[in-house]
């Protein structure tokens, strides 16, 4: 029986069964049907290659953990995905001490509660939703967890400069302590259901990106001033209808609105695209200019313009019949 097969360089290229594993060039895949103990027997087949990244599909039914591989992989190894099921002996990472990314996906079953055992990994991905607890992260400074079932956030790290959370049902407030993150600069919150924004969110220092996608937010923050000196791009969607009294942004450049509100806060000359779906009350010609500037509003409302707004927006500025989409 062949042990490592090392391929041609396609991604296309099919494995034999007489194989346990795949070099792609520096990508190492593993037969669907290899076991931990088999990949072990390949340590000296191993030696003198530069592996990068592993890849675990979610056809290799039955491992469950990773042989300790050579030195020299131990400190090449950069990325993991792991998408299968019978994984449990997640510490066999441990290994891996240049390990930058972890992506954990659908198809495992059981989850570590406690990821902190990672300790140099950059990006940590959980896209899975059979996790039902999460209690420690390592110092990622790239997290994304989506579909999980967990109640709420564990401790975000300091080292965070990157968070997106999608389709965390369970999660129907955010915790406040975003002003503890000093180093983040883009937030993406998607299909969530959040009942509003804390306020150390909408008050951070450093924030650049904030989307929000899908996320029913029925209060924005009604009672906390948005103020987000260095936001770059918003696009935000959700059901509220009232902005905060005092919205300040003063670096902004990319909007994307899709609300219920009936008018706009006070918006910088900065802008460059701008998008509004929204069932606007009023309408002026500022932004009509810009190549990437558009607004949708309610039909009964055009027709109520001043002629000179119709002129400077001309086909950009369209009409839906009812109150827009908003999920």
């Amino acid at each position: 029986m062949a042990g490592l097969l090392f391929a041609p360089t396609t991604s296309t290229f099919k494995m034999p069964r007489s194989a346990r594993a795949l070099l792609l060039k520096t990508d190492l895949r593993f037969q669907p049907s290899a076991t931990q103990e088999e990949l072990g027997a390949l340590s000296d087949e191993l030696k003198g290659h530069v592996v990068h990244s592993l890849t675990i599909e979610k056809k290799a039914k039955k491992l469950d953990g990773l042989p300790e591989f050579p030195a020299a992989i131990q400190k090449s190894v950069k990325r993991v995905s792991i998408d299968a099921p019978a994984f449990t002996d997640w510490h066999s990472l441990s290994q891996f001490e240049s390990l930058e990314e972890l992506s954990v996906l659908y198809s495992c079953k059981t989850l570590p509660e406690d990821f902190s055992f990672l300790r140099n990994v950059g990006t940590l991905r959980v896209i899975n939703s059979k996790a039902t607890k999460l209690t420690k992260l390592p110092d990622v400074s790239t997290l994304e967890l989506v579909d999980m079932k967990i109640p709420e956030l564990p401790a975000l790290p300091a080292s965070l400069t990157k968070l997106k959370l999608g389709g965390l049902k369970k999660v129907k407030q955010l915790p406040d302590v975003f002003g503890d993150l000093p180093q983040l600069t883009e937030i993406r919150l998607e299909h969530m259901t959040l009942r509003g924004l804390p306020p150390s969110l909408i008050q951070h220092t450093g924030l650049e990106t904030l989307h929000l996608e899908y996320t029913n937010l029925s209060k924005l923050a009604p009672k906390d001033a948005i103020d987000l000196p260095k936001l770059r791009t918003l696009r935000l969607e959700g059901r509220f209808r009232k902005w905060p009294k005092k919205v300040s942004l003063p670096a902004l450049d990319d909007l994307n609105l899709l609300c219920w509100v009936t008018v706009l806060p006070e918006l910088p000359d900065t802008i460059t695209k701008f998008r509004v779906v929204a069932p606007l009350q009023e309408v002026t010609p500022r932004f009509a200019a810009l190549a990437n500037a558009t607004i949708t509003c309610f039909a009964e409302i055009k027709k109520d313009l001043d002629p000179a707004v119709l002129e400077a927006w001309g086909k950009r500025l369209g009409t839906v019949e009812a109150e827009p989409y908003v999920g």
